[in-house]
């Protein structure tokens, strides 16, 4: 498995995911 990709596609959604909720 590559989690190069993986973990920055994850780290993206999640840093989207906080900047949500932090709007909120």
């Amino acid at each position: 498995m590559t989690f190069g990709t993986t973990r920055t596609l994850l780290d993206e959604m999640v840093d989207r995911m906080v900047a949500g909720l932090i709007n909120q």
